[in-house]
């Protein structure tokens, strides 16, 4: 898969992810979340691995997708492909 991650300053990271998590409608510990932040280890362009917050789609939203979904093969949605 790929993303961007995105760094903050100490002083601002918990109001960057209060906004992240309103971004994505996500609410923690609703059963109703569409997407579950989650703790991912990421590799970096430069091979460095850094700890990162990932929203990653609920197991309802995950299973009907699964379903109904169209596989991205390249594993990077911006590619289209």
């Amino acid at each position: 898969m790929s993303g961007e991650v995105v760094t903050a300053l100490p002083e601002d990271y918990a109001e960057l992810l209060r906004v992240l998590d309103q971004l994505e409608e996500y609410v923690p510990g609703d059963p109703a979340n569409h997407y579950e932040r989650v703790e991912r280890l990421a590799v970096l362009a430069d091979g460095t691995v850094v700890r990162a917050w990932v929203y990653v789609a609920a197991p309802t939203v995950a299973a009907g997708l699964r379903a109904r979904g169209k596989l991205i093969e390249s594993g990077d949605w911006r590619l289209r492909g």
